[in-house]
C-alpha cells in the first residue's frame, strides 16, 4: 500500500497538488525544499518527479494546454526549479512536463526522461532518452536529441554529451574485516575522456541494506580507502562532466569483506592476525558461497566451525569458486600468558617482604589485547591474602609483609583472565629466619688421631 502526502501549492485557480509518495518536502518561504534522502512526488498516473535532497521548487504547479507538436495541444504539468536538481519520468504520452528554471530557461519532455540542474548563474537540462525541448529567453522551443545536454550561463550556451560510463576494476573481491574492519584497497575504474570527477557509490547489502558511502574523487582511483566493517557490497561509479553532470553509473561491482568470531580469549593482534579462543575453534561470517584452504581441509565449502588441530599456526586461504583471487590470514592458538615472579627466592621471616611482579605479554612477546583483565590470587599456604597492587613500568607490582611464627611458609600467586583461564603462576618457599640453609651439607665430624699416639 502507497502512503499519499498531500501538499497544496500555491492560491491560483489552476493550482494543483503535490502527491509526494516517498520522502519529505517542507515550506521554505516562498517555496518548498526537499529534506535530506529527497523525496520522490507522483504528478499524475504515469509522470513522477524525483527531487534531490536540498532541492526548492516553486509554489506553483499548473497543469496548462501547450502547442507541443502538429498534433494539437497537449496537457502540460508546469513546474518552477529554483535551485537544486530534479528527474523528471513522463510515461504517459497524451501528457507532458515543463520545468521552469534560473535564467529564463524552459525545458519540456514527453514521453521519455529528463533531468534539470539549476543554479543561480547556470542551468542544465539533460536528455537521457525521449523527446525534449529547450528554450531561453524568446522561448521558441528546439528540440535536445537523447544523449545530450544543454548548458545555459551568464557566459555560455553549450551543447555536449552525456559522458560515457566506466567499469570499475577491484584487484581482490574478498577482503579481511578481522578486528576494525578491511580497508578497501586496490580500487581503481576506467577514465573517462571530458571527466572532471567521478562519484563513488558503495552499498551495503548485508547483514543490512544501506548506503555506507557517497565519495567524489578526481582521479579514477579510490583515494583514500575508506574501511568497511563485515558484510555483503557493491560499488559503482559516475564520471561527473564540467558542469557537474553524471554520466550512467558502472555496473555495480559486487564484493565482500568476511569477518570473523572466536570464544571467550580470542582477539585479532595488531598484525592482523587472529588468535583463536581457548577452544581453538572460531567461524568466518559472511562466508557463505565460499571455499577455503587451511589446516586440514583442502579447497571445500567454507565449514560453520573450522577447528586448529594443533597449537601450531595455521594459515587459511578463502575464495569464490571459479576465482583465482584469495583472501589469507594467519590463524593462532591463544599464547597470551602471565609472567609471574616471587621472591626473592632465600627470603626470610621475619625479615623483608616478599615482592611479587606480574606482566602480561602476547604472542611472540607483543603487547598483551587491551580487552585482557587479569584477576590475582595471592595465598599464604591455603588462606588466601588480600593485597595492593599497583602499576609500574606496564607491570602489576605488590608486596606480602613478613609473617610472624615458625614457618615455613609457602607464598603461591595465580593469574588468570576475566574468564577464568588460567595464565601463569609462581611461588616461593620462606624459611624460618633461624633455620639452617638449605642445601647446606652438615660439618664434618673431628678426625680421630692415629692410634701410636692415641697410646702414648
Amino acid at each position: 500500500m502507497m502512503c499519499v502526502m498531500v501538499l497544496a501549492l500555491g492560491t491560483d485557480s489552476h493550482a494543483q497538488l503535490f502527491q509526494v509518495v516517498s520522502g519529505a518536502l517542507e515550506r521554505d518561504g516562498s517555496g518548498l525544499t526537499a529534506r535530506s534522502g529527497g523525496a520522490v512526488v507522483r504528478l499524475s498516473k504515469g509522470i513522477t518527479l524525483n527531487v534531490t535532497a536540498g532541492t526548492k521548487l516553486g509554489r506553483v504547479h499548473k497543469q496548462e494546454p501547450f502547442w507541443l507538436s502538429n498534433e494539437g495541444r497537449t496537457l502540460t504539468h508546469v513546474i518552477v526549479l529554483e535551485s537544486g536538481r530534479i528527474e523528471v519520468v513522463c510515461a504517459d504520452p497524451t501528457r507532458a512536463v515543463m520545468v521552469r528554471a534560473p535564467l529564463e530557461l524552459g525545458s519540456v519532455v514527453q514521453s521519455g526522461r529528463m533531468s534539470v540542474a539549476a543554479r543561480a548563474d547556470q542551468v542544465s537540462v539533460v536528455n537521457h532518452e525521449g523527446s525534449v525541448l529547450w528554450a531561453a529567453g524568446s522561448w521558441k522551443f528546439v528540440g535536445l536529441p537523447a544523449g545530450k545536454i544543454r548548458t545555459l550561463s551568464s557566459f555560455s550556451n553549450t551543447e555536449t554529451s552525456i559522458l560515457a560510463g566506466t567499469r570499475v576494476r577491484m584487484q581482490n573481491n574478498l577482503y579481511g574485516g578481522f578486528g576494525r574492519g578491511a580497508e578497501l584497497s586496490g580500487v581503481d575504474w576506467l577514465p573517462v575522456a571530458e571527466a572532471a570527477g567521478y562519484r563513488v557509490r558503495i552499498e551495503q547489502l548485508e547483514p543490512e541494506r544501506r548506503l555506507v558511502a557517497a565519495l567524489e574523487t578526481v582521479a579514477p582511483v579510490l583515494s583514500p580507502p575508506p574501511q568497511l566493517p563485515a558484510g555483503r557490497y557493491a560499488m559503482s561509479v559516475q564520471p561527473i562532466d564540467r558542469f557537474g553532470i553524471e554520466g550512467p553509473a558502472s555496473p555495480a561491482e559486487a564484493f565482500g569483506v568476511v569477518g570473523v568470531q572466536t570464544s571467550n580469549g580470542g582477539y585479532v593482534d595488531p598484525r592482523g592476525n587472529i588468535v583463536a579462543g581457548y577452544d581453538r575453534r572460531l567461524q568466518l561470517t559472511f562466508a557463505s558461497g565460499l571455499i577455503m584452504k587451511g589446516g586440514l581441509f583442502d579447497w571445500q565449502p567454507v565449514p560453520d566451525e573450522i577447528v586448529m588441530p594443533s597449537s601450531e599456526p595455521m594459515n587459511l586461504h578463502v575464495r569464490q569458486a571459479g576465482d583465482t583471487r584469495m583472501l589469507s590470514a594467519r590463524v593462532m592458538a591463544h599464547q597470551v600468558r602471565a609472567l609471574v615472579s616471587v621472591g626473592p627466592k632465600l627470603v626470610r621471616w621475619p625479615g623483608d617482604n616478599v615482592r611479587i611482579e606480574v606482566s602480561i605479554a602476547g604472542p611472540e612477546g607483543q603487547r598483551a589485547p587491551a580487552w585482557i583483565e587479569p584477576q590475582f590470587r595471592v595465598l599464604l599456604g591455603i588462606d588466601e591474602l588480600q593485597v595492593a597492587w599497583t602499576k609500574l613500568d606496564g607491570k602489576f607490582v605488590a608486596e606480602v609483609p613478613a609473617q610472624a611464627g615458625e614457618g615455613p611458609w609457602v607464598v603461591r600467586v595465580e593469574v588468570q583472565d576475566q574468564y577464568g583461564h588460567p595464565l601463569g603462576r609462581d611461588f616461593v618457599e620462606i624459611a624460618p629466619l633461624n633455620a639452617p640453609p638449605k642445601n647446606v651439607p652438615p660439618p664434618l665430624a673431628p678426625v680421630p688421631p692415629p692410634a701410636a699416639q692415641a697410646s702414648r
